[in-house]
Parts: C-alpha cells; sequence; structure tokens
C-alpha cells in the first residue's frame, strides 16, 4: 500500500529489478482495476508497455519504446498517438485533435 492508501502489486525482472508486471487499485476500493505489463530486454530495458484499465483483457494504451510509437484504443478502434518522444501526446479522433491525457481518463486511467 502506498501512501495515498491505494495498493499496487508487482513482479520485478531479477537482476536488473525492473517492472514487468504490475497489478493497481487506482480507486481504493479494494479491488484491482489496473494492469501494465511490460517486454523488457535482458538488461531491463523497457521495450514495450502495455496497460489495462479496468483488467476486461482489452489492452487501453500500448507505448513501443523501441519504436517510439503509441496507440490508444477508444470506442472500439486503435488510434495513434501523436507527439510521442516530444510535444504533448495527443489523439486524433473523428477529425478532432484530443489531448492523450484527456482520452485515457475518459476511458478509465485513474492517475495513481
Amino acid at each position: 500500500m502506498s501512501e495515498s492508501g491505494k495498493t499496487s502489486v508487482a513482479v520485478f525482472q531479477k537482476g536488473t529489478c525492473s517492472p514487468y508486471l504490475q497489478l493497481g487499485d487506482r480507486d481504493s476500493d479494494g479491488v484491482f482495476d489496473l494492469l501494465t505489463y511490460s517486454a523488457l530486454s535482458e538488461d531491463g530495458e523497457t521495450l514495450v508497455n502495455v496497460e489495462d484499465y479496468g483488467m476486461d483483457g482489452q489492452p487501453d494504451l500500448i507505448l513501443n519504446h523501441a519504436a517510439a510509437t503509441a496507440s490508444v484504443f477508444y470506442q472500439g478502434t486503435w488510434y495513434p498517438v501523436s507527439g510521442v518522444g516530444g510535444g504533448t501526446p495527443s489523439v486524433s479522433i473523428d477529425g478532432q485533435r484530443r489531448p492523450l491525457k484527456e482520452v485515457l481518463e475518459e476511458i478509465g486511467r485513474v492517475p495513481f
């Protein structure tokens, strides 16, 4: 449990102590509602991060560090994220550019 009262569990890569699986209770209701997992190199470098809000089995955000790209799953469709690695990340949905943070909060991401 963190100082904020939120609970999380993590699994770390042996030797590097890099996290590659995490469960979190972001709304402090006693039920895990966030799953994140990563693909790591042998050196513990994060290659890909995946976030699943609500733990429904559908990834909501994929960050590909190796390719410097990201995608968000919004209303049944994958959208590429612009501004990854510089600038303010945003998503173009139905011709409207929206901040990534706003889209993630709408689909259930709760800050930790």
